[in-house]
């Protein structure tokens, strides 16, 4: 919705452990591009994200809301394009340019989030994340650097984003009372 440079579209899903543990899951597909006077290029494809979330805020009743950290492992593969570049050379004055496919990739990175979840309605919940990614290691050819990698954004040493969910929680059970002092006799 900010960037006119990515589209993405991602499910995202937990499972609740306890009050304060859920596994999580999140896939999707993006599509990040650039174009300057230098360089116009398209990298996209789908990403898979596996980790677990921690409810920070002890609750006096039980909720459906949340104050959370979470931690993910991320596999995103890419599929690059170069649909051109130009190559300026000052000293001997032209240019060269040209277009190529690098091919193939994936990428694997680390994805620290912080964030919330409201129940709006009855079973239906609005939530927000800030997030951190590092990415860790790519199957790229050195050559080419991974410019945008799907599911954690273009390329920086640490990589910033914000996203919002709208979801539905199935009703399988119910939240259980933390246990107390008073009901552990």
């Amino acid at each position: 919705a900010f960037d006119k440079d990515v589209k993405a579209f991602e499910v995202v899903g937990d499972l609740r452990l306890s009050n304060n543990w859920y596994i999580a899951a999140e896939a999707g597909y993006a599509s990040g591009t650039k174009v300057n006077d230098y360089l116009d290029y398209t990298i996209d494809g789908p990403y898979f994200k596996l980790g677990f979330n921690y409810n920070i805020i002890k609750f006096s009743k039980p909720t459906n809301n949340s104050f959370y950290v979470r931690a993910r492992g991320v596999y995103s593969m890419l599929n690059t394009d170069v649909n051109y570049y130009m190559i300026r050379d000052d000293y001997w004055s032209n240019s060269s340019t040209g277009s190529f496919s690098p091919g193939n990739s994936t990428v694997y990175s680390l994805d620290l989030l912080v964030g919330m979840k409201v129940e709006m309605v009855k079973n239906f919940i609005m939530g927000w994340t800030i997030r951190g990614a590092f990415p860790v290691s790519s199957t790229m050819d050195e050559s080419f650097d991974d410019l945008y990698i799907p599911g954690v954004g273009f390329k920086k040493d640490f990589i910033f984003n914000f996203n919002y969910t709208l979801s539905y929680m199935l009703p399988f059970g119910k939240v259980k009372n933390a246990p107390t002092k008073e009901n552990k006799k």
